[in-house]
């Protein structure tokens, strides 16, 4: 197939707003810091009434592409951009881009937990009277028909922190929704859906739907494929900021993508292979918490176990406070010949112990945006590489940039933002902080969320290869169901905050897990 099959068919979309029936079209758009181009002559439309997936791997384009189109990034000269057949000087003005219908909502909501719905949806958007005073009703009432334009019914003074992350992710649609015309619109979606639990993706495309059903045009930026088959009428693929792929999704195959996204077909996944069981590494015994209840397991020298189940059904919990990220009520773990009491373990008792942790949430708990590359990934050996109390800049530049090119960390610049890399180099930068201990017991929360399908297969081997030859051991919580099958010798599944169902590494697949997680507990307990 021809690598840009499909791009004749777009004058054909649903609806029309210009010539060519678009309402997004960029033309030659190319970003370059330096001497190091990282989105090159991209060509990209969007049709009213559809949605336009954008797919690659991390640092193959696609956020510099988005951040041209929100005004953070100067794109090089050259490159043109029309929306509504209504050209848009370059540099974008973030007032202009939103005048002329295009709204954002990033993987980081932006929404403040501790204001209610209404002020978030109408932040910057108040409608105060002639004497400035603000009618709440009118804009509770406005803030109501937001939210009913996404499938949403939630009392507008409600906080954002009380809502579920479906609901949060549906403020931040809605919100990116006011102030765009009724139709005709361009809605960007990045990533929407990297921390919504399985059972809330749904509800979430349900409204994506409700938006391309009124005519407004959708850019879908995306690492699950499933979702992308599933959401797009046109797909285009960046890798090494360049375009290589430009279809209509009916004529791709799930093969064609993913060869097209990495650069060559990725191996069948296939199972973990059966090991034989080490001694055992880690007894959990008793454990007890918020969302916990009598917990126990153990894990084995060179095995990686699993801990699965749907939101909130306490999986997620057992690795908080099995590092003392959150306090236990009762338990203890052994690792070795070392037991320690759950309700007192901490983080810096748990390092000691030979015990790392990767938190799910990049943004809050996983690094600091603000700091660099180097110091995120120095920060757990600072000890070990100070000297009479001094750091060494040289040292630690050295090591670092040594850790980001074994982990394939794009760009290798240790001295960058760490904010601004994308959401997976972020991750792998993660995984290569914690990786450097060679840790005895390694646990991961979401460890392939946000990360591209190259990168997820990456991420998995790594952990694979270095419990195997550290005779470490590895616990994984996760929503992702798929991938249990390529890692992980054992799976637990929770439901209610127990252990309902353990899996072998025959038996594992995103069916059997899903099947304990969903079926009753006397009916699994009786099967």
């Amino acid at each position: 197939m021809n690598e840009l099959d499909g791009h004749e068919e777009y004058g054909s979309r649903k609806g029309s707003t210009d010539d060519h029936g678009f309402l997004l079209e960029a033309r030659g758009l190319s970003k370059t810091f330096g001497e190091r181009t990282v989105l090159s002559s991209l060509d990209f439309t969007v049709a009213p009434g559809t949605v336009h997936a954008l797919v690659g791997q991390n640092g193959s384009g696609k956020s510099t592409f988005i951040k041209i189109l929100s005004g953070y990034y100067t794109p090089d000269p050259g490159g043109r951009l029309k929306v509504k057949g209504q050209e848009i000087p370059l540099p974008v003005s973030h007032k202009e881009i939103t005048r002329a219908g295009i709204s954002f909502v990033h993987q980081d909501l932006g929404l403040v937990p501790a204001l209610s719905v209404v002020e978030n949806v109408m932040v910057r958007r108040f409608h105060p009277n002639r004497i400035g005073y603000i009618s709440w009703r009118a804009e509770k009432a406005r803030t109501a028909s937001c939210l009913e334009r996404v499938g949403i019914r939630v009392d507008p003074e409600m906080l954002v922190q009380d809502l579920d992350p479906v609901e949060q992710a549906l403020v931040a649609i809605a919100r990116g929704l006011d102030g765009l015309p009724k139709s005709g619109g361009v809605l960007i979606l990045d990533e929407p859906t990297a921390y919504l639990p399985r059972d809330g993706v749904d509800r979430l495309f349900d409204a994506v739907d409700q938006v391309r059903n009124i005519g407004f045009g959708i850019v879908l930026v995306s690492h699950r494929l499933e979702e992308v088959r599933r959401m797009a009428d046109d797909i285009t693929v960046l890798r090494d900021s360049r375009v290589v792929l430009e279809s209509s999704a009916g004529n791709l195959s799930d093969d064609d993508l993913v060869t097209a996204i990495v650069g060559r077909a990725l191996l069948a996944r296939k199972p973990a292979p059966v090991l034989a069981k080490g001694a055992t590494l880690g007894r959990v015994s008793g454990l007890y918490g918020p969302q916990v209840i009598d917990c126990s397991f153990e894990v084995r020298e060179g095995e990686v176990v699993g801990l699965a189940g749907l939101i909130g059904m306490g999986q997620n919990e057992v690795v908080h406070l099995l590092f003392g990220a959150a306090r236990a009520m009762h338990g203890t773990l052994q690792v070795g010949d070392s037991q320690i009491s759950l309700s007192e373990m901490t983080p810096r008792k748990a390092m000691a112990r030979g015990i790392s942790f990767l938190p799910g949430d990049r943004r809050s708990q996983s690094a600091v945006a603000v700091g660099t590359v180097s110091e995120n990934l120095s920060l757990p050996i600072l000890g070990k590489i100070a000297r009479w109390g001094f750091l060494r800049p040289r040292v630690v530049q050295k090591h670092v940039l040594a850790l980001v090119e074994e982990y394939d960390v794009r760009p290798a610049e240790p001295n960058l933002p760490f904010g601004l890399l994308s959401g997976g180099n972020q991750q792998k930068a993660l995984v290569g902080k914690w990786m450097q201990l060679t840790p005895r017991l390694l646990m991961f929360e979401e460890p392939t969320a946000g990360v591209d399908v190259g990168g997820k297969s990456e991420i998995l081997r790594r952990i694979r290869s270095s419990v195997q030859s550290t005779s470490a051991a590895a616990i994984i919580a996760s929503s992702d169901f798929a991938e249990f099958a390529e890692v992980c010798d054992r799976v637990l599944v929770f439901r209610d905050g127990r252990i309902v169902g353990e899996l072998n590494s025959a038996e594992i697949s995103e069916d059997s897990i899903a099947e304990l997680a969903l079926r009753p507990v006397e009916l699994v307990q009786s099967a």
